[in-house]
């Protein structure tokens, strides 16, 4: 399959916006864990890159075993690694890795004991609980180079199972268990790097596997563990599970839901202080646990865990999302008779989980259901709810060789396509405000023919919504065009309207029929207005998915 080749700055987004799709899961596509066969690291730890999943499928059979794996993850359980006794063994693993300087933190588990070593030295762990076989040890202010990473296992008799690995504060390190009780050893562990200021964390593997062919549809566990620095004061802890859920800081409850059935969203404050440590630069490290199961219900994880900041009313904006056509009105229908009524639905749907599981913002969408809307009636709706911003969905169509995404506002009458403004830098405006290529500053009504007087604000939401589109999907870059439609012309307050990509395209058509691209265009045109409120003054990093 040929795509377009991104920009450096495109590509720069899309691995963000990648690295937290990738542990969403949902459909069948699965991207963030190596073939079952496999124990390798997905990433050497070069440089800035820090992304490394390791899973190790449940077996009875003799495997290799790589002694040079610096994150070591293997379960043989009553077996043992190829040419090994079923007991009474020992391996040593031994890798050099590449790290940044930063803090990082030790997640151990072995069945029967591991030790582990960085540059010949020992690394202290402890365990919370002596009844399980997790320890931890924090690695503050590690220099930057290539470190030497050892581990020294030693199996007795039973099951035989090590997991070790090196991880940067705000990573969540998760352990898998084919049962909802976490007895026994996990069967595959991941490392989920961070893309937030913020610690974020979900989980939206819906009814499939977590990890297709190493853990159960139903009936699994994951616990979940990172390490952060938090500034003494007040935190908004928000939450919401598809069953049981305990979250853990520093080894005390904070969440206990556990029971069968969803858990709906729920804030919650947490005071914290410094930690009583005998190292005075480490009273601000905090451990966080989070404890999930599965047996009925669709995995459906969201956590996060931010400043309290107290919201007033001019903090509260309006989004007002438009999925195009409906009921009557498929729109176009495209490869495998895929219909852009679905799509759009699906995709706006989506967007707006994210305003309400995220935001403050009030969302609302011009059609939740497969029905017909007239089409003045939409902006109609925008205006009367006193919105903020509106973004109509639509997927496109052509002949088959099109490809790509395009955006569309209403004002100047050109069929020029507009590029980022020079001082957008990844999310964020610098210097003060924007001016479209005609010099006109926002809002201005010259060039909108007594329309929508929201001329530059509309071209700046498009480019923005545009560019976190095409960053996430890697399609062509169509452009932000203008053009005379009515929901975007009848409008009075900035609205676009964006084509997600070309039903009739094999290409996007396999991709706009996929759970996890339409995820994918739904975190971006969430990522898109989070950055065009930005630059209406709203502070919204709290809010973001990724950079």
């Amino acid at each position: 399959m040929q795509i377009e080749r991104p920009s450096k700055n495109r590509q720069q987004i899309l691995k963000k916006s990648k690295q937290i799709a990738a542990f969403l899961l949902t459909g069948t596509l699965f991207t963030n864990f190596m073939t079952p066969t496999s124990n390798a690291i997905t990433s050497s730890l070069k440089k800035t890159t820090l992304t490394s999943a390791t899973t190790q499928p449940m077996t009875t059979n003799q495997q290799e075993v790589n002694l040079k794996d610096p994150s070591p993850a293997y379960y043989w359980g009553a077996s043992s690694p190829k040419n090994y006794p079923a007991d009474n063994f020992t391996l040593h693993f031994s890798a050099s890795n590449y790290f940044d300087q930063g803090d990082y933190f030790l997640s151990t588990y072995a069945d029967d004991s591991v030790k582990t070593f960085i540059d010949g030295k020992p690394i202290e762990t402890k365990n919370e609980n002596s009844s399980e076989r997790y320890a931890t040890s924090i690695l503050e202010n590690l220099q930057e180079g290539d470190h030497l990473i050892e581990n020294d296992y030693t199996e007795l008799i039973g099951d035989a199972s090590v997991f070790s690995i090196i991880a940067p504060f705000s990573s969540w390190v998760a352990y898998y268990y084919n049962n909802t009780t976490f007895t026994g050893s996990p069967l595959a562990r991941q490392m989920i790097t961070p893309t937030t200021e913020h610690l974020i964390l979900r989980a939206q593997n819906g009814a499939d596997s977590p990890v297709p062919g190493v853990i159960n549809k139903t009936n699994y566990g994951v616990k979940y563990l990172t390490y952060s620095r938090l500034s003494a004061g007040k935190y908004k802890l928000s939450y919401k599970a598809g069953e049981g859920i305990k979250v853990y800081i520093d080894g005390k409850p904070v969440v206990t839901k556990w029971t069968d059935g969803n858990k709906a969203k729920t804030d919650i404050l947490i005071d914290i202080a410094n930690q009583n440590t005998a190292i005075p630069s480490q009273q601000d490290i905090h451990k966080i646990e989070i404890r999930t199961y599965n047996r009925k219900s669709p995995q459906d994880l969201f956590f996060t865990f931010t400043p309290y900041v107290k919201t007033t009313p001019d903090m509260i904006k309006t989004i007002v999302l438009d999925p195009g056509h409906g009921g009557k009105d498929t729109g176009a229908i495209g490869v495998g008779k895929i219909r852009e009524k679905d799509i759009v639905l699906d995709v706006g749907k989506r967007t707006e989980a994210l305003f309400k599981d995220f935001t403050p913002f009030k969302v609302y969408l011009t059609r939740s259901t497969d029905i017909f809307i007239p089409l003045e009636q939409r902006p109609a709706f925008a205006i009367k709810k006193n919105a903020d911003a509106f973004v109509s969905i639509h997927a496109n169509s052509g002949n088959s060789s099109a490809s790509g995404i395009e955006t569309y506002y209403y004002g100047v009458k050109t069929s020029q396509s507009f590029s980022l403004p020079p001082n957008f830098k990844g999310n964020s405006f610098s210097g003060g405000g924007v001016k479209n290529s005609t010099g006109l500053s926002n809002n201005s009504s010259l060039l909108s023919s007594r329309k929508n007087p929201y001329v530059s604000d509309s071209l700046l939401l498009g480019q923005l919504v545009q560019y976190r589109l095409t960053a996430a999907f890697g399609l062509q870059d169509r452009g932000v065009k203008s053009q005379s439609l009515a929901v975007i012309r009848e409008n009075n307050l900035p609205a676009v309207l964006t084509e997600l990509g070309f039903v009739t395209n094999k290409q996007d058509a396999g991709m706009l029929a996929s759970p996890y691209w339409k995820q994918q265009a739904a975190e971006a045109i969430y990522m898109g207005i989070l950055d065009f409120l930005e630059t209406q003054g709203i502070d919204t990093e709290s809010y973001k998915l990724y950079h």
